[in-house]
């Protein structure tokens, strides 16, 4: 016999859930179930993220959906499965009804619309807020119940309450409809007990049972159910709710092609277009930047770069970034772009990053004499002609994404709070294929309001000393919230552009005039479509004030003027006399994320700052998981060189190639060390001997055992950049300062 639950919520679903579809299927699979309906309350996002994990744990999938619907006696909840692939797309047709009817208590979709396409779907009796087991909660007739019954394909079951359950499985058999039992579990077994108070909190706030709990084991919950329906008769008809039932609905439940499968076809003469125009847009950039003609080192790293990009099919996404930037620079906003792309070259070309990244280098615009520098080269004037040359390059490696096989499509790009209206009306208006997604979550989106919904519960149930801690404690908050809500974790506005073949398959609002269709299933894990990630910056809204009031545009701001490193050095360390604009400052490194003080009083003294090179190992430090400074001050004591120890991923890439190993080689050691595949599974003995065989030292096969993540380089050296020009803004116009100290809550600390 096959366990099989027909109802589960995830972080997606308008119900209460701690479960992300990938816990889901974890803690499913782990209890031995064959087979799991994703059924979330009004959303079908879950379903892309799922299907991967579901495949590894060998566990079936069942589409399915719960919805509002509303008839001429009532409001009441039900779930609906897709029999097969005209079944999926039904499923996705309610889900836009759902959502394009608006009637005064909320979205639903009608008795009627669920008739006309009920023929691929099975429609189920939900067992909370159902319309039949409210209709025997409030006493109906014995024939009332039965036409309501004889209208559904399946009638869920929970154990309790007895006395009202126990009359749907008399319903059932009566009409040989299939009962089946559902767990609907939300949390993950392993919860903590602060975590579980925290989910009765919400749940009491938001008005929801919070009954429906952890996920009990097969055994515990057949227990439930025996111990209730005691009878022979009821024993024998629980038994058919918790194993027969099941498998009668899955056994009508043809096989569907995973989603993420079907949407895998992409507009390849699309993709072989944007190619094109991206290498035309660089040569004409090329040639203009190189009149004398492009250095060799210039236009290896282009090829390199144009390779890479014809590899991953990633032009399509690069020219979407490059409009974007564009659209919002012409309108007065600031960009950031997060991520390893900020070692691109060619993004840099095109205006995407503000960061050269290629090795410290001078170039003469006379003669067009171009050459690489070290970093403490000081010579002004080109040697060739004796003219004054520019001097740029900010080396940063760009093995990070080079040496992945597909582009990430998750870019995120950061701008200021007001600008995002007019740039997806502008993007609507240049690309027909826009699509933007509305992510679906129910979770509370504000972090004092669940601070005030666990105070609320705790003065109401003093006996959870466990959870007066968590009021103190702001990561509890910033981990709750990226827990229970979807919107946290891929960002607040999300810009697809998909082939309009692709676009009939998915649950699509029609689109306002002048805006982007709207998709309610979109995630991060939506296919590999180009994408943007749009995400909002206090920092950088900081930057544009100051940009206003100075007309010092921020981009132009030197990253070399050592009075910003001192300042910051004085403020982290606590120097007294405290520096002028120490608040000020202070409120700087909290926007950019060095918030945590004490660690960074350490990582100065250990690694010094005086440049922007010193401040991104430090901060890249403060933000990756391998060495507690404990492990830095024993490193240290052995006489290790502070300025070899790993900080960031292409750390341990250069580290590597300078003992001699091939550069393919490299990259992959760098991938398994900054992901912590070393650190979970340890190393082989082939490892250590091919490590020892290159000459690596014991701390630095120590440092890639104790990794469990590392941060991109490029990455790092954006956030720093930022800092060092806000805290510029702060040293040379301090009668500017109250802008950033009264204009900046504790909520804008984690934003950039």
């Amino acid at each position: 016999m096959k366990r099989i639950e027909l109802h589960t919520d995830t972080i997606y679903s308008r119900e209460l859930s701690f479960l992300s579809p990938f816990d889901l299927i974890r803690v499913y699979a782990k209890a031995g179930y064959d087979a799991i309906a994703l059924t979330d309350y009004g959303s079908t996002s879950a379903f892309p993220e799922a299907e991967a994990e579901a495949r590894r744990c060998n566990l079936r999938l069942i589409y399915g959906l719960t919805l509002d619907c509303v008839d001429s006696d009532d409001r009441y909840a039900i779930t609906v499965l897709a029999k097969d692939q005209t079944g999926l797309e039904q499923l996705f047709q309610l889900q836009v009804l759902e959502e394009k009817n608006r009637f005064p208590f909320g979205p639903c979709i009608t008795r009627g619309q669920l008739e006309e396409c009920r023929s691929p779907l099975l429609v189920g009796s939900c067992a909370k807020d159902g319309q039949l087991i409210r209709a025997v909660q409030h006493g109906r007739s014995r024939d009332y119940l039965m036409e309501l019954a004889s209208s559904y394909d399946y009638l869920e079951l929970y154990p309790e309450p007895y006395e009202d359950f126990v009359e749907l499985l008399h319903l059932g058999r009566q009409l040989s409809i299939p009962i089946c039992a559902v767990q609907q579990a939300r949390i993950p077994p392993q919860l903590s007990a602060a975590g579980m108070h925290a989910y009765r909190a919400i749940a009491s706030a938001r008005r929801q049972s919070p009954a429906d709990g952890a996920l009990l084991a097969p055994e515990v919950f057949e227990q439930d159910f025996t111990a209730l329906y005691a009878l022979p008769e009821e024993k024998q008809m629980v038994s058919h709710a918790l194993w027969t039932g099941p498998e009668q609905i899955l056994a009508q439940i043809q096989p569907i092609q995973p989603l993420g499968e079907q949407l895998r076809d992409s507009d390849c003469q699309a993709q072989s277009s944007a190619m094109e125009l991206l290498e035309k847009k660089i040569q004409a950039i090329l040639l203009q930047r190189f009149p004398h003609g492009c250095p060799s080192v210039v236009s290896r790293r282009v090829e390199q770069e144009l390779e890479w990009a014809r590899d991953t099919d990633a032009a399509q996404t690069i020219l979407l970034l490059a409009d974007a930037t564009s659209i919002l620079h012409q309108d007065g906003a600031l960009t950031v772009l997060l991520g390893v792309y900020n070692a691109s070259y060619l993004l840099f070309l095109l205006g995407i990053t503000d960061l050269d990244p290629l090795p410290y280098h001078g170039y003469c615009p006379v003669c067009g004499h171009w050459e690489q520098l070290g970093s403490s080269d000081s010579e002004k004037n080109c040697p060739q002609c004796g003219n004054p040359w520019a001097r740029g390059g900010y080396n940063l490696e760009p093995v990070a994404f080079l040496s992945e096989k597909k582009m990430v499509y998750r870019v995120e790009l950061r701008s200021n709070s007001d600008i995002y209206p007019q740039l997806r009306s502008k993007l609507a208006e240049r690309y027909p294929n826009l699509v933007e997604h509305r992510c679906m979550g129910s979770a509370i989106p504000d972090k004092a309001q669940l601070q005030a919904v666990t105070e609320e519960y705790i003065a109401k149930h003093p006996e959870t000393p466990e959870l007066s801690g968590l009021l103190r404690d702001r990561e509890f908050y910033a981990r709750l919230q990226m827990n229970l809500s979807p919107r946290t974790r891929c960002g607040p506005h999300q810009l697809y552009l998909l082939p309009e073949a692709v676009q009939k398959r998915l649950p699509f609002l029609p689109p306002e005039p002048g805006q982007p269709s709207e998709s309610l299933l979109g995630s991060s894990r939506l296919g590999q479509f180009p994408s943007l990630f749009y995400l909002e910056s206090s920092l950088l809204d900081v930057l544009r004030q100051y940009q206003e009031q100075t007309g010092i545009p921020y981009s132009q701001i030197p990253l070399g003027d050592s009075a910003v490193y001192q300042a910051l050095t004085q403020v982290i360390r606590g120097g007294t006399p405290p520096h002028p604009q120490e608040l000020a400052i202070s409120t700087a490194c909290c926007l950019a994320g060095v918030d945590d003080q004490q660690l960074y009083q350490d990582l100065i003294s250990w690694f010094g700052l005086s440049d922007l090179h010193t401040l991104t190992r430090i901060y890249s430090f403060g933000h990756s998981f391998w060495l507690r400074p404990e492990n830095v001050r024993s490193l240290l004591e052995q006489g290790v060189d502070p300025a070899k120890m790993i900080t960031c991923r292409e750390d341990v890439y250069r580290y590597l190639v300078a003992l001699g190993m091939g550069a393919e080689d490299a990259a992959n050691w760098m991938e398994r060390v900054y992901r912590g595949h070393i650190q979970h599974n340890g190393f082989t003995p082939a490892d250590t001997a091919l490590l020892e065989s290159y000459g690596a030292e014991p701390w630095f096969i120590q440092a890639c055992s104790l990794t469990n993540y590392l941060w991109p380089e490029s990455h790092s050296t954006i956030h720093c950049a930022l800092l060092v020009r806000l805290v510029w803004y702060i040293l040379h116009f301090p009668q500017l300062e109250d802008q950033i100290v009264t204009n900046c809550s504790e909520d804008d600390f984690s934003q950039l």
